[in-house]
């Protein structure tokens, strides 16, 4: 049986499908949860739509090939990471919090918070 590459690195190495048949396919997996391998045997159509979930479309890129998680900003990305745990050791209990007040709308006769009550709508307008 001979097995043609479907993805450039994809979701699911070539080594990794077991058989596939007009109908079925099977593949080996890893189960998140248990970390344990798995055999799946899907319908093709089944199969090939979980596959194209993955495909990125034209003109975008993955993420990871671009800023800080790029493979040649690891040194850049390491000392952001030692400054953040370096900012979690500080003791900002010093620092008091900002209170911020509700905008409040008071009445021009009496001067004491107005409330809202809700909208009513006029037939003057309409």
């Amino acid at each position: 049986m001979t097995v043609i590459r479907y993805l450039y690195r994809g979701v699911l190495p070539d080594r990794d499908i077991i058989n596939a048949t007009d109908t079925e396919v099977s593949f080996r997996y890893t189960d998140s949860e248990t970390q344990q391998k798995k055999i799946k045997t899907l319908p093709v159509l089944t199969f090939l739509w979980q596959i194209l979930q993955h495909v990125i479309p034209k003109g975008f890129r993955r993420v990871r090939d671009y800023g800080l998680l790029h493979g040649g900003a690891r040194k850049k990305l390491k000392k952001i990471q030692l400054c953040l745990m370096m900012a979690g050791k500080l003791d900002f209990s010093i620092i008091e919090p900002i209170v911020r007040k509700k905008a409040q709308c008071l009445c021009r006769q009496c001067q004491q918070p107005m409330q809202f009550m809700g909208i009513v709508r006029s037939s003057a307008f309409g």
